[in-house]
């Protein structure tokens, strides 16, 4: 996971992103909270913007397929990811 997000931040795709979301890992994997946090906090990111870990989707079960391109909000505090549907800031 590291080195994909690494990628990401060499390719300029994460100077502009409004939050980070991430969904549980496999246990096989060995991403616990604090080695992501650990990788998070490496990384160049935009000030300020909510981060999110653990949510309901990944690699595992439930699989849940996040759609691309389509408004979604992110409420860091309540850990909740909405689509297709747009609330007041």
């Amino acid at each position: 996971m590291s080195r994909s997000l690494h990628q990401l931040e060499q390719a300029g795709a994460l100077r502009d992103i409004v939050g980070l979301a991430f969904g549980r890992s496999p246990k096989a994997s060995g991403v616990t909270p604090e080695v992501l946090r650990e990788i998070v906090l490496g990384l160049e990111l935009p000030q300020g913007i909510p981060v999110v870990a653990g949510l309901d989707f990944g690699h595992v079960t439930p699989l849940f397929t996040i759609p691309l391109g389509g408004p979604c909000r992110l409420d860091a505090e309540a850990r909740r990811l909405e689509f297709g549907c747009v609330h007041p800031a």
